[in-house]
């Protein structure tokens, strides 16, 4: 995923995609998002967790400011 990430060149990722790109389930990522761990961001109806988010929390398992605070 995270080379898909790299070269995709995309600024942000559905839940729906991630879940195709993860294998993660679609209620688990959003679980992660209310509890502050997947940043995203809501964009008319959309809600997109951007790239820099997304690689940021695939490879430390949050987001970054939670990581910059501790």
């Amino acid at each position: 995923m995270e080379e898909m990430v790299n070269r995709s060149g995309r600024l942000g990722w559905g839940f729906s995609e991630i879940s195709e790109a993860t294998g993660l389930s679609v209620n688990f990522l959003r679980n992660e998002e209310r509890r502050g761990k997947l940043k995203a961001r809501k964009f008319g109806r959309r809600v997109l967790v951007l790239t820099e988010d997304l690689k940021t929390y695939l490879e430390n398992g949050t987001h970054r400011d939670e990581r910059e605070a501790a």
